[in-house]
């Protein structure tokens, strides 16, 4: 997990809460360094293991969900990455909701029925790319979705889906931010979420793919030193072994929570 966190914080989040609390924890961890620690009202930490080495998670059963601090105003390019397991596909379901209204506003990550969808809005505008059948239950999945000011691109375990969709102007001031709901109890995500995360830049398809490479293929103990600046490829003589040991990983990624 020490590498994965390194990888996430050479990037920058303006937001990022790995849900690695205590289970319990009232206040759930900001770990941007911008000072927006989500208020827990209800989720279960500690649920289960991601395909991130030492993570834990939240799950929503579908009343609990956690509120923070930070809004999306007057951004002008974003991303928005999780990764989750969901064990149903209710109508909709929300992992991240930042600044989301009725008026087009704000950055959300989610899902109506198993179509995958991104919601960056200007006010007026939605760029909302859409990818049916995309979510697949009880698989945890790496969704990213990243906006330069110009244009929306989605992104499944680190590779780009489909074209991608035009949106221009500014995330106006709206909403708040939620994790694993759209707003208190409204669309609550049904499953397990893990390391969500907010950008005020779009992130390129290598960090994309850097990030989800992180995750499921980290270098071996050691091989790396902590901190900043990492990256997620390293030499494949060095680690033959390491491939061998990671294994589990395709299993991690299809498995049920235990």
């Amino acid at each position: 997990m020490a590498y994965y966190d390194g990888v996430i914080k050479a990037d920058a989040p303006v937001a990022w809460w790995p849900l690695t609390d205590a289970a319990g924890a009232g206040t759930l961890v900001d770990s941007s360094g911008g000072g927006h620690a989500a208020t827990n009202h209800g989720l279960t930490l500690g649920e289960t293991q991601s395909p991130i080495a030492g993570d834990t998670t939240a799950f929503n059963g579908g009343t609990t969900y956690a509120v923070s601090t930070y809004l999306p105003n007057g951004l002008t390019a974003a991303s928005v990455e999780a990764w989750i397991y969901a064990t149903s596909s209710p109508a909709i379901q929300y992992a991240v909701s930042s600044g989301v209204n009725t008026t087009d506003a704000g950055i959300g990550l989610y899902f109506q029925n198993a179509t995958a969808l991104c919601r960056i809005g200007n006010g007026t505008t939605l760029g909302n790319p859409s990818h049916a059948n995309a979510l697949v239950d009880n698989v945890w999945q790496y969704w990213c979705y990243t906006w330069d000011g110009a244009h929306v691109l989605s992104y499944l375990n680190g590779s780009q889906l489909g074209t991608s969709v035009a949106l221009t102007g500014t995330i106006p001031a709206a909403g708040s931010t939620y994790l694993v709901t759209q707003s208190t109890t409204t669309n609550t995500f049904q499953g397990y979420v893990a390391q969500p995360a907010i950008y005020n830049k779009a992130l390129t398809a290598a960090q994309v793919t850097a990030h989800y490479q992180a995750a499921i293929n980290p270098p071996p103990s050691g091989a790396y030193a902590s901190g900043v600046g990492l990256s997620p490829y390293w030499a494949r003589g060095a680690a033959e072994n390491h491939f061998a040991h990671r294994a589990r990983t395709a299993g991690s990624l299809g498995r049920r929570p235990w």
